[in-house]
């Protein structure tokens, strides 16, 4: 089935960078955010006069802008120029500070299918556990308590969920193999576009943090309204893909209520990358449905808002 992705409220899937103050420069007048071409403004011969002051200084994080006033030395090597949004226009330009990259391959930008999927699986884990849990017997459901409630929600636990729920989600498949590598759903990765057209600077705020106020991120992020194609195939699993669409679609309903966020209910919902909240990535809403109390993740205490109010990771799936 090929599918259309359109983005709801920001989305950040990171790359692992973290862009300093001394890889991009601000334009205050045009509310634009500069990457600039590190490799290629090191070669510049106009730019060797400024070299060691330049890494003496950047060491302190200082902007490359307040350290070399000479900003037309910097147009021939910008990598690409992305706007910067209105929440976060006056910080970042009164105080730079790090940006946290999207993902990209060959410098465009695209949803990879594993974050997808990942999401996705979320969704499908807690539908085959919920529908069966009342179906096993006493011994079956014990089992699932004692790993929902092990001391650590490790790799080692959510490999035996795993081998508990993969023969729900693909009773024909033998499961000699490890579960993480059926292929009981295959996603693409989406089209992909320039960062120009896609991405912006968004400042979100991690509120409830313990010490009080608000802790203060930028990230490149998915424009709302933007859209992707992507395709997915059924592989192994006994759901076709409009069953599999529709179970993340009424999962992440109850992620976003649990959430507190107001998002469109039109099928199919999503929620891919940073801040999707323990709701989206873990099993605690199946815990709380079997009415679980030991469960070793605990609700979330924080939330990332863009805006005092706008959600992250918010995404609508539908057939094209």
């Amino acid at each position: 089935m090929k599918i259309g992705i359109r983005v709801l409220s920001p989305i950040h899937i990171g790359s692992g960078e973290e862009l300093t103050p001394s890889e991009y420069l601000v334009d205050r007048e045009k509310g634009f955010f500069h990457r600039l071409n590190m490799d290629s403004l090191f070669q510049d011969e106009k730019f060797r006069p400024y070299l060691e002051r330049f890494i003496r200084e950047a060491a302190q994080r200082r902007a490359i802008g307040d350290i070399i006033k000479d900003h037309f030395l910097f147009q021939r090597h910008i990598l690409y120029s992305i706007p910067v949004s209105s929440e976060a226009r006056q910080a970042i330009f009164s105080a730079p500070a790090n940006v946290k990259a999207f993902i990209k391959s060959g410098g465009r930008v695209y949803l990879p299918g594993s974050s997808l999927k990942g999401s996705i699986l979320s969704a499908i884990l807690w539908f085959v556990l919920k529908e069966h849990y009342l179906k096993w017997d006493q011994s079956h459901k014990v089992r699932l308590q004692e790993l929902l409630s092990a001391r650590r929600y490790d790799h080692a636990a959510f490999d035996e969920l795993l081998k508990v729920a993969f023969p729900l989600i693909a009773p024909e498949v033998t499961y000699q193999q490890n579960p993480k590598f059926i292929h009981w759903l295959d996603l693409r990765d989406s089209s992909m576009r320039p960062p120009e057209e896609s991405l912006q600077i968004s400042l979100a705020n991690v509120k409830g943090a313990k010490r009080g106020g608000e802790i203060p991120i930028y990230y490149e992020c998915l424009k709302e309204g933007l859209t992707f194609e992507a395709e997915i195939k059924q592989g192994a699993a006994k759901f076709s893909e409009e069953e599999i669409l529709k179970i993340a679609h009424n999962f992440f309903l109850q992620v976003a209520k649990k959430d507190g966020v107001n998002v469109p209910s039109d099928p199919y919902l999503l929620r891919v990358g940073q801040g999707s909240t323990a709701y989206s990535t873990s099993l605690l809403i199946l815990a709380e449905n079997l009415q679980l109390r030991k469960y070793a993740i605990r609700p979330p205490r924080t939330r990332k808002r863009i805006a005092e109010n706008i959600p992250m990771g918010f995404a609508r799936l539908y057939p094209m």
